[in-house]
Order: structure tokens, then C-alpha cells, then sequence
């Protein structure tokens, strides 16, 4: 099929949020544009890119909307998407996720053919040479209370646009906006599917810091619509002890084994601190 760009109403609607994403954001559009399914429109919601980000999007057919920064959170910026989109489809992708397949659109799409699927995520990779696991998983809430983690991810997902309709994004939510979503559509008796054969090449350049901020905004946000304890700080040292011991096995040689103090370990404070201080934040906030 040819994109709709112009005239009739397109199958799927692509959004994609950006704010700054030059480094990779043609190499995303260009991936999109060479998908085999092609009955689509792309929307990209920017939350004011100063870089180049604007101008590649614009040397594409992509219909562009532009909001304040201030006006910014995830769940916002997806719903002024969808609210513009035409498609009965909706789909949604990370400005700097690039579909690695050709198929990567035409496999999320096709666990729709179950009326019960309401939404689709596929997998992700940070190495372009080592694809994610095959697996198609069905998920429902039972599966979801037993690992919140694994779930819708909007940085490589799509919903049926009348399932948005029943249930928008929360715009509240400093994170986790997807995960809040999937929550609230299985509770309902609909069903969730992971695809990892529809997989992109996505990754965070976070530095210590960034993964602090990270961790603790996405459990602020658990925090508010699960039931969730922060866990003691005896807890969180065992888990920093075990996690290092893992990496500190699977090392091969002494420059590895220095690796693993010298990155990995900074990354796992920094992730388990940022739990630990996202769920206290969020159990006040509760509390309000």
C-alpha cells in the first residue's frame, strides 16, 4: 500500500514526540518511510527542538505540531497527537528509535486481527548486530502485577485509536504515562501484546545523574496509581550487592572486572537510589 499522505484517511497514524532529536531523527523517518505497510500518516509533536530537529522533519512528509515547552509532559504531548491523528491505528515511537525491520510496522499491526488486543509493544536493542528475543507474550493484569517494569512501552508501541479515545494518556504523570495506560486498559479485560520481532534500535545516553533522575521520576509515577512500598534501605543495599556481584561474574578479565566498579556500579546506585527516592515521593505526594 502507498502512505495517504494527502486526501483519504491513512490506516495508522504515526506520533512521534521530539524535543531536540537531530542525531537520529532522519535516520528514524527514513526507517518509517521504507516499512513494507505503507497506509500510514506521520505526526511529530515537538516540545521546542532548538536544534535541527524541525528542519529534517520538514524535508519529509510529516505534518508537524509545535507546543511550548512548559506545556510539556508525555502524556500531553501523546494526546495532542492522537487527538490530530486520522488513522484507525495509532502508533508510537520515540524520535530517536529506529525501526531496524522493514516489517517492524506490519508485526505490530498484526495482533490486531484479535479484537481482544487493545494495544501492541515491540522490543528494543541498543546494539544494532544483537536483536532482542523473538517472543510474542500476551499480557494481562495478572501478568502485570507480577512485573510493572514489562509492559506497554510508548517508545515502540501502538493502540486502536477508539481504545485512546476510552482512555487518554494521564497528562498528570512526570513519567511512566504508558505503563499507567496499559494499567488502566487491562483492568477494563482488554489484553496487551509484546512483539519482539517488531524491534528498533533505542537507548539513553544517561549519564550517573541522568539515571538518578530517570529512575526517580518513573517510580514517582508508579507510585501513583500502584501500591507500592518503598523499600528499606537495608533492601536496597542487598540488591546494589547482588546486581554488582552478577556483573562482577560475567566479567571476562581484570579490565572487565574494573569496568564493573567503575560504571556499572554508579549505574546501579543511581538506578536503586532513584527507586528508592521516586516511591518516598510519590507515597507523600499520595498522602496530599
Amino acid at each position: 500500500m502507498r502512505a495517504a499522505l494527502n486526501g483519504g484517511s491513512p490506516t495508522v497514524s504515526i506520533i512521534i514526540r521530539s524535543k531536540n532529536e537531530e542525531a537520529l531523527l532522519r535516520e528514524t523517518l527514513s526507517a518509517i518511510y521504507a516499512q513494507t505497510f505503507q497506509d500510514f500518516e506521520v505526526i511529530l509533536v515537538d516540545s521546542g527542538s532548538t536544534d535541527g530537529t524541525l528542519a529534517i522533519a520538514r524535508q519529509f512528509p510529516v505534518r508537524v505540531i509545535e507546543i511550548r515547552p512548559e506545556d510539556f509532559t508525555y502524556g500531553r504531548a501523546l494526546n495532542i497527537g492522537c487527538a490530530a491523528a486520522r488513522g484507525k491505528f495509532l502508533v508510537f515511537l520515540s524520535a530517536h528509535a529506529v525501526p531496524l525491520t522493514s516489517e517492524w510496522l506490519a508485526r505490530l499491526l498484526s495482533h490486531f486481527d484479535d479484537a481482544k488486543v487493545a494495544g501492541v509493544w515491540g522490543g528494543h536493542t541498543a546494539d544494532r548486530s544483537v536483536p532482542p528475543p523473538m517472543e510474542i507474550v500476551r499480557h494481562d493484569l495478572a501478568a502485570f502485577l507480577k512485573d510493572f517494569y514489562f509492559g506497554f512501552s510508548n517508545f515502540n508501541a501502538a493502540a486502536r485509536r477508539d481504545i485512546w479515545r476510552e482512555f487518554l494518556f494521564d497528562e498528570t504523570l512526570p513519567s511512566t504515562e504508558d505503563k499507567e495506560w496499559g494499567y488502566r486498559v487491562l483492568q477494563s479485560g482488554h489484553l496487551l501484546v509484546h512483539d519482539g520481532s517488531a524491534y528498533v534500535l533505542h537507548y539513553h545516553h544517561d549519564n550517573v545523574l541522568g539515571i538518578w533522575r530517570r529512575s526517580h521520576k518513573e517510580h514517582l509515577a508508579f507510585a501513583c496509581f500502584l501500591d507500592i512500598s518503598a523499600d528499606a534501605l537495608g533492601f536496597i543495599l542487598r540488591v546494589i550487592y547482588w546486581q554488582t556481584l552478577g556483573l562482577w561474574r560475567h566479567a571476562a578479565g581484570w579490565k572487565e572486572r574494573l569496568g564493573v566498579f567503575k560504571v556499572g556500579l554508579p549505574k546501579i546506585l543511581e538506578r536503586q537510589i532513584g527507586r528508592y527516592t521516586g516511591l518516598r515521593k510519590g507515597q507523600a505526594v499520595k498522602r496530599i
